[in-house]
């Protein structure tokens, strides 16, 4: 897992048939912990946008929005398949990131 990347979280029960989607917020140097920070990717009826702070993307040609403001941690184990990277999307999704740290 790298920095941007969106990847499906594992199921938390046998029956869960459809894990969420998180981007991976940390930076690649921090690979030796055993967790991520993440935000949550919502389709764009699940919570009501807010500028810059929930950027909209495409994943795997489906609409999602970037919930920045719902970051966490999780641990690696619970963090499954790469599906896709926003890494060109860096800029967005920096600018959410400064919104909820910084105010600007």
């Amino acid at each position: 897992m790298q920095q941007f990347d969106v990847c499906r979280l594992r199921p938390a029960t046998k029956g869960d048939r459809s894990p969420g989607l998180v981007v991976i917020l940390q930076a690649d140097l921090m690979d030796s912990l055993q967790t991520r920070v993440v935000a949550p990717l919502v389709g764009l009826d699940a919570l009501p946008a807010i500028a810059r702070m929930r950027p909209e993307f495409d994943v795997s040609g489906k609409r999602y929005r970037l919930v920045a403001d719902r970051m966490s941690v999780l641990r690696s184990q619970d963090i499954g398949t790469v599906i896709g990277s926003l890494k060109h999307r860096e800029w967005d999704i920096r600018r959410a990131l400064d919104l909820v740290f910084v105010g600007v």
